[in-house]
């Protein structure tokens, strides 16, 4: 169990969108649902490691603490394959280090 005394920025996430995209719509504010499927196919997600306190463990596991509770459970074990594929993309990739942008 993981318990959170005090807050360390460990990696910074962005959020980028083509131009062309329907979302830059001036003073439009999207939900969280509308963000996601207007994103989609015209986004990249970019994640730059700010800490040298990151492992790829460390990382695999923050991520799936944030992601799994946002599914619901159907979601989840509909998905666990694609989990476990993105969770072993990580572990076999090359050691992560401060500055390391994916």
């Amino acid at each position: 169990v993981r318990t959170k005394f005090a807050a360390l920025k460990v990696y910074a996430i962005g959020l980028y969108l083509d131009s062309t995209n329907k979302l830059w719509k001036k003073g439009h504010h999207p939900s969280a649902e509308e963000l996601m499927k207007q994103a989609m196919g015209q986004a990249s997600l970019r994640l730059v490691i700010t800490s040298s306190f990151v492992t790829q463990e460390r990382l695999v596991e923050a991520l799936m603490e944030a992601i799994t509770p946002r599914m619901t459970s159907t979601e989840a074990a509909q998905r666990q394959h694609e989990l476990e594929d993105f969770a072993a993309a990580f572990a076999s990739g090359p050691p992560l280090k401060r500055g390391t942008v994916i």
